[in-house]
């Protein structure tokens, strides 16, 4: 295999339609939610390293960058660049990590799979799906390929082919989180309300807390007419999610049918309040900021699951790196801030591994 290049590039970088998560890259080699530790946990830990520190050594993160060249941060100025520069900038960071991928670990299904998700981020479907079916050759087990190029063939409005592909990806993996509720607001386009009603039930065994399953099991017996039933799922979903607007609407909507004026005429009270909220926030919302921030997350998802790929074949350092610049993209997302925890405590770099763990501690007070 070839020597690894450092990344060039700047490092800066209501509808029936379903509500489909973020596309993201191989989920079966997530690092578990045990991570997500207990803030009491954490700063036993903390006060464990402390113990062994000196106390005026500086962390390795506060001498160097933590993006993939390594520089001292006051060695490098960069041009102070607008939101669609930005974005602009992390697209293409994108594309040459996932073709940096491709080069050095060729015919691998992760890499096939992640380079698939990177194109369907960026709207090329035909690209993806090409990529997810090499993996696919490789690998005929990987659900989340089935889930991805289901999501891609509902885009095109082949409904039937998405559904397939999801009924595999539950085959594989008949736990698989959200899959029901995508299949099941598929088959309300089609027209299915049965299943719908049958399909988001079993998302439900798998994701109890599910707002949007109690929703569509209402929008089932509501198609169906059974408004009794149908208000019943709709105040479970707004008991899960009090400003789920849409369930206020179908509320109103079978409140009305079955003569409850009175509480038909609240819930439009509340849901008038919520339209009113989200048409402000729209209007003062910047698109190009919020784009960014998108944008952001879903490259640090694709940096954590190349650090993935480099840390299974030996490459600790690259790993690393990819690692620290997912951090500096998504500076609170507590998975990859255990991750990297993790990985400074077991090199005995306690100084680092305080700094992170501290990092943690802080934004789960908060929550």
């Amino acid at each position: 295999m070839g020597k690894h290049k450092k990344q060039r590039g700047r490092k800066t970088r209501k509808s029936r339609r379903p509500q489909q998560p973020p596309p993201s890259a191989p989920k079966s080699h997530r690092w578990p939610l045990i991570f997500a530790v207990t803030a009491c946990v954490v700063i036993a830990v903390i006060w464990g390293i402390k113990s062994l520190l000196p106390g005026d050594e500086k962390t390795q993160e506060e001498q160097t960058s933590p993006i993939l060249g390594g520089q001292s941060e006051s060695s490098t100025v960069l041009p102070e660049l607008t939101a669609e520069q930005e974005i602009v900038a992390l697209n293409k960071e994108e594309m040459e990590l996932g073709e940096q991928i491709i080069r050095d670990f060729p015919q691998t299904e992760l890499s096939f799979l992640l380079m698939g998700n990177v194109y369907r981020r960026h709207g090329n479907s035909t690209e993806a799906e090409q990529y997810w079916t090499k993996a696919l050759e490789l690998n005929p087990m990987r659900p989340d390929a089935y889930n991805g190029m289901g999501w891609t063939t509902f885009e095109k409005g082949e409904y039937e082919k998405a559904v397939a592909h999801w009924r595999k990806a539950l085959e594989i993996d008949p736990k698989m989180p959200a899959v029901h509720n995508s299949i099941a607001q598929t088959l309300i386009i089609m027209g299915r309300y049965d299943d719908v009603i049958k399909e988001a039930r079993e998302e439900l065994k798998i994701t109890p807390q599910s707002s949007l399953s109690y929703f569509l099991i209402g929008q089932g017996y509501l198609k169906q007419k059974d408004f009794e039933k149908a208000k019943k799922y709709y105040e479970k979903a707004i008991e899960l999610k009090p400003d789920y607007m849409n369930a206020y609407y179908g509320l109103i909507t079978a409140c009305s049918r079955l003569n409850l004026k009175d509480e038909a005429k609240q819930y439009q009270a509340i849901f008038k309040k919520l339209k009113a909220e989200e048409r402000h926030v729209l209007m003062d919302r910047n698109k190009a900021f919020d784009d960014l921030v998108t944008i952001r997350k879903s490259l640090a998802e694709t940096y954590s699951d190349a650090e993935y790929i480099y840390s299974k074949n030996g490459y600790l350092q690259q790993a690393e790196k990819l690692l620290q610049r997912a951090v500096n993209l998504d500076p609170k997302n507590m998975e990859y801030l255990m991750r990297l925890g993790f990985l400074y405590q077991s090199s005995n770099r306690l100084q680092d591994a305080l700094r992170v763990y501290q990092k943690f501690s802080s934004i789960k007070s908060v929550h």
